[in-house]
C-alpha cells in the first residue's frame, strides 16, 4: 500500500499549510515525522519538515499527480510530536514561518552540519542508459544502485559540463544530509555496564587491551571519559562500548538531602502543588513570595516530587548569572539535570540536547530558549522572576518564554509554577482574578527581617554640593565595612558618563548613527554608542564651538566606582554589568568571590539585583532611583518598582539586619512611597486602575507595527500607506480598536536607520493577528524593513 507524508516546507514566505508528498518503497524508514526532506515545488528542490504520514488519500486527491519525497535528510527526528504541536502554535501567534520556529528550537548545530551529495532524480526504469555516453552510464548505474554519491566521486568521474547536462535535464541534483553531529562531550565518564569480573582472564587472551580497560574501570568504580583515552586506545574502548561490557553515561551530580526546615507558608505551598503534580491537568501557580522567603527550596520540592513520579522537569530563570546561581542549589539535590543558557558553545548545546532527547535528564535548567529542551514525560515548568523582560525575544520569532511554557504547559497537561516577589502586572492580574492559584509568602526564611528602609533627598544634598554619595550613604557604608559586613551599590547604567555637553554653547554629543546621546567610558578612553556600538576617541575642543568647554555629566557605574575608590581606598570594590562582563568565566568568579566575603563593595546594574543570596550584604544603596522612572512607557513604573525592589532584597538575608538606601530628587513620588513601605501588592492596586482607565495590558492588547529605513521620507510614506490600510480593515469591522500614529519612535534613528511606529489596540488578540497576516501579504516590497509585535515589552 502506497503511503504518504504530509510536509511544510521551507519557503522565505510564511506558508500555514503542509503539501502531500508520497513516500517512495525505497525510503524504508518508520519513524519519518520530525525528519527533514528534501522534495520538489515547482521547479525548484525545496526542503521541509516531515508533520505527519499516513496511508490513504482522500477521494479529492486520488487522481492528482502527487510527487514523492526525493530525499531523508536527517537519521533521527529533529523534533518531537509534542514540539511540533508547539510550532503550529508559535507559527501562529507570532506569525512568522513554521520553519523559522523549528531552527529556534533546535540546536545550531542540527542546521549547519551537512554532507554534500548527489543524488537521482528519476528511477532506472524511467531512464534509457544506452543514450549517454560510456563515462556517464557507469556513473549513473553506480548512482541508481547507491541512492547517493559524494560530490567528490562525482567529480572524479565527470566533467563539469556532464554534471551540469544532467542537472538540467532533470535526472540529478545537489542534496545535503544532515550529520549526526559528534561531539568531544565533556562531564562524561566510562562504567561497567553488563559483564562478569571472573570472565576477564578470558578477555585478557582474546584483546589485552580490553581487559586492562575493564580492570582499571572495576579498580576505579568509574572513570572519565578523557582519562581513560589516554591510557587506552580509542578502537578498544569502541569494542567494549559495542559488546555492552561498559556504557558511556554523564558524571551525575553527588545528591545531598539537607534536613531544612521549612516556614508553614513554604510548607503549604509545596503540599497545594504537590497534590496537583501527576493528575495529568494543566494548573499555573503563581508562587508570589518577598525576597529571601525561599521560593528556592518551593522549586526543588516540587521537582523533586515530579521526578519520582516519573515525570520531567524544565526550569526557566532569565539570566546567565542566575543560572549559575540555581545550579547549585539545584545540582546537590537532583542527580540528573542538564543545563542550556547562551554562552555555551555550539557543541555544548548540542551535547546537552542529546542527553535530554535520549531520556539521561530529569530536569532541565536554563534560560529563555530551555523551554524549548524535548525532555520526555514533561510534568512540571517553573519559571523564576517571571517578570523579567529577557523572557520575551527581540528577534523572530517575537516570543515570550512565559507563555510559550503557559501552552507548553497546557499541551502536556503539566503544572506551571510561576514565581516573584515582584510579579508583572498582567500575571498578578490573572492571580487576582483566580485564573491562576496564588500561594502567597509574607515572611523570610530563618527568621530574618526585611532590611529597613531610608530615603535620601538629593536636592538637599545638591545645596550641600552635591556628590554621588549622600553624607547618609556615605557614613553608612564606612560603618558596614567597620564591621566586616559587604555592601551593593544599585545603578541601572553603565559606563562613565552617559552624557558628553559643552558648557558653552550647550552642545551634547550624539552618535551619527542613532538619536541617542553617546556615552563616555572611562577604562576605554572612548565615546561609545550602546545600541550601534559607534566609538570614537574623545577630542578636547567642542565640534560646535571650538572651546575646551567638554564636560562629563549623569552617573554610570564606572563613575560610581571611580568615587567608590575615591571614598573607600582600603576597601576591596568590584563592578559587574555587562562591561566587564564580556571576558568568559568574569561573572561567576565576581559571584563566587562577593560570596567568599572577598569583596566588601559590589557595584552594578541590573545583573546584582536579582536572585543572588550574599548572607553577608547588610545593606543595598540605590545611587539615583529617579533616572529609571522618566521612561516614555506605560510599563516604565512597574519595572523600576520590581528592580529597586528587587536589589532592595539583596539586604539583610541571614542573621545580619540590613538597611537599603534610596537616594532620590523627588521624595514626593508616590513610587518612592511605595519602596519605604515594601508594598509591592499596594503598588499594583496602583497601577492596575490607572491601566484600566487608560486601556494598557491586561485589559488590552497592543499591535506594535515599526518601519525602519535609510530615508526617512519613504519610511514616513510607508507607514502612511500601513495606516490607510489599517482604516480600511477597521471601517469594515466592528471590533473595538484604536490607532496611534504614525510617528517617529521614541529612538527615532537607530544604527543609521529612520523608526516610525504604529500603535494598535485591541481587547481581541486573534483580530490583531488576523491584520497581521493580511499585512504580511498585502505591503508592497522594498528596502524599508517592517517589525511587527503583538504585546510587546519594549516601546523605544
Amino acid at each position: 500500500m502506497d503511503t504518504y507524508a504530509k510536509i511544510l516546507l521551507k519557503l522565505p514566505y510564511r506558508l500555514d499549510h503542509p503539501y502531500i508528498y508520497s513516500i517512495p518503497e525505497k525510503i524504508n524508514e518508520v519513524n519519518l515525522t520530525g525528519k527533514r526532506a528534501l522534495v520538489e515545488f515547482g521547479n525548484q528542490k525545496i526542503e521541509g519538515i516531515i508533520v505527519e504520514t499516513f496511508k490513504s488519500l482522500s477521494k479529492s486527491l486520488e487522481f492528482k499527480n502527487i510527487k514523492p519525497i526525493i530525499k531523508v535528510l536527517d537519521i533521527d527526528p529533529v523534533i518531537t510530536p509534542e514540539l511540533l504541536n508547539l510550532t503550529y502554535w508559535m507559527s501562529d501567534k507570532y506569525n512568522c514561518s513554521f520553519y523559522r520556529v523549528v531552527n529556534t528550537m533546535i540546536p545550531k548545530l542540527l542546521s549547519s552540519k551537512r554532507n554534500n551529495v548527489i543524488i537521482p532524480l528519476i528511477s532506472e526504469s524511467e531512464l534509457d542508459l544506452n543514450t549517454f555516453e560510456t563515462s556517464v552510464q557507469i556513473f549513473l548505474k553506480e548512482l541508481l544502485s547507491k541512492g547517493e554519491v559524494s560530490i567528490n566521486y562525482a567529480r572524479k568521474h565527470l566533467s563539469t559540463y556532464q554534471l551540469n547536462a544532467l542537472i538540467s535535464r532533470g535526472l540529478i541534483n545537489f542534496s545535503t544530509t544532515y550529520k549526526t553531529t559528534k561531539w568531544q562531550r565533556q562531564g562524561y565518564i566510562y562504567e561497567i555496564s553488563e559483564f562478569d569480573y571472573e570472565d576477564l582472564d578470558v578477555l585478557r587472551k582474546k584483546a589485552y587491551r580490553q581487559a586492562e580497560a575493564m580492570e582499571i574501570i572495576y579498580k576505579n568504580k568509574s572513570i572519565k571519559k578523557e582519562k581513560l583515552e589516554k591510557l587506552i586506545p580509542r578502537n578498544s574502548i569502541k569494542s567494549l562500548l559495542q559488546k555492552g561490557y561498559i556504557r558511556l553515561t554523564k558524571q551525575q551530580n553527588t545528591v545531598k538531602n539537607p534536613n531544612i526546615k521549612l516556614t508553614t507558608e513554604q510548607t503549604n505551598a509545596i503540599e497545594h502543588i504537590n497534590k496537583y503534580i501527576n493528575q495529568k491537568t494543566f494548573i499555573e501557580f503563581l508562587v508570589y513570595g518577598i525576597t529571601g522567603s525561599g521560593k528556592t527550596e518551593i522549586y526543588i520540592q516540587s521537582a523533586q516530587k515530579a521526578i519520582n513520579d516519573g515525570l520531567g522537569v524544565i526550569v526557566l530563570v532569565p539570566e546567565i548569572a542566575l543560572t549559575r546561581h540555581l545550579v547549585e542549589s539545584f545540582s546537590t539535590r537532583i542527580a540528573k539535570m542538564a543545563v542550556v543558557h547562551s554562552q555555551m558553545s555550539d557543541g555544548e548545546r548540542y551535547d546537552e540536547w542529546q542527553r535530554i532527547k535520549n531520556g539521561e535528564v530529569d530536569l532541565v535548567l536554563g534560560t529563555r530558549s530551555a523551554i524549548f529542551a524535548p525532555i520526555p514525560k514533561l510534568g512540571l515548568i517553573i519559571v523564576d522572576e517571571e517578570q523579567e523582560t529577557s523572557y520575551k525575544q527581540e528577534e523572530t520569532p517575537k516570543y515570550h518564554a512565559r507563555e510559550v511554557a503557559r501552552k507548553r504547559a497546557e499541551m502536556s497537561n503539566s503544572i506551571l509554577i510561576l514565581g516573584s516577589a515582584t510579579p508583572s502586572i498582567e500575571t498578578f492580574y490573572k492571580a487576582i482574578k483566580g485564573d491562576t492559584k496564588l500561594l502567597t509568602l509574607n515572611k523570610r526564611v530563618k527568621g530574618a527581617n526585611l532590611p529597613t528602609i531610608s530615603v535620601v533627598d538629593l536636592k538637599k544634598s545638591r545645596e550641600k554640593g552635591y556628590t554621588i554619595f549622600s553624607d547618609y550613604l556615605e557614613e553608612k557604608i564606612k560603618h558596614v565595612l567597620y564591621k566586616g559586613e559587604q555592601v551593593i551599590l544599585f545603578l541601572n547604567r553603565r559606563g562613565y558618563s552617559p552624557y558628553v555637553i559643552c558648557t558653552n554653547c550647550g552642545k551634547v554629543t550624539n552618535c551619527p548613527n542613532c538619536s541617542v546621546s553617546i556615552t563616555y567610558h572611562l577604562k576605554d578612553d572612548k565615546y561609545i554608542c550602546h545600541y550601534c556600538n559607534y566609538q570614537i576617541s574623545p577630542g578636547i575642543t567642542c565640534s560646535n564651538c571650538g572651546l575646551q568647554k567638554i564636560n562629563y555629566t549623569g552617573l554610570g557605574t564606572q563613575k560610581i566606582e571611580e568615587e567608590a575608590l575615591k571614598l573607600f581606598p582600603n576597601a576591596s570594590i568590584q563592578r559587574l554589568d555587562i562591561d566587564i562582563s564580556k571576558r568568559k568565566g568574569i561573572q561567576e568568579e565576581i559571584i563566587n568571590n562577593m560570596k567568599k566575603k572577598q569583596i566588601d563593595i559590589l557595584i552594578g546594574t541590573q545583573m546584582v539585583a536579582k536572585g543572588f543570596d550574599f548572607p553577608n550584604v547588610s545593606l543595598v544603596g540605590i545611587i539615583n532611583a529617579d533616572t529609571m522612572l522618566n521612561i516614555p512607557d506605560f510599563r516604565a513604573a512597574e519595572r523600576c518598582v520590581q528592580l529597586i525592589l528587587q536589589a532592595a532584597g539583596r539586604a539583610g538575608r541571614a542573621n545580619v539586619s540590613g538597611e537599603v538606601i534610596i537616594q532620590t530628587f523627588d521624595t514626593s513620588n508616590k513610587i518612592i512611597e511605595i519602596f519605604a513601605n515594601q508594598d509591592y501588592f499596594e503598588f499594583y492596586t496602583e497601577e492596575i486602575k490607572m491601566r484600566n482607565l487608560l486601556e494598557y495590558p491586561p485589559f488590552t492588547n497592543i499591535l506594535r507595527i515599526v518601519v525602519t529605513g535609510l530615508n526617512s521620507e519613504i519610511v514616513k510614506e510607508k507607514v502612511d500607506y500601513i495606516k490607510n490600510y489599517l482604516e480600511e480593515i477597521i471601517d469594515a469591522s466592528e471590533e473595538n480598536i484604536t490607532i496611534l500614529g504614525p510617528a517617529p519612535c521614541p529612538l527615532y534613528k537607530l544604527k543609521n536607520k529612520y523608526r516610525y511606529q504604529i500603535i494598535i489596540k485591541s481587547p481581541n488578540e486573534p483580530f490583531l493577528n488576523s491584520i497581521v497576516k493580511n499585512l504580511s501579504y498585502d505591503l508592497p516590497s522594498d528596502n524599508e524593513k517592517i517589525e511587527i509585535d503583538i504585546n510587546p515589552l519594549i516601546f523605544m
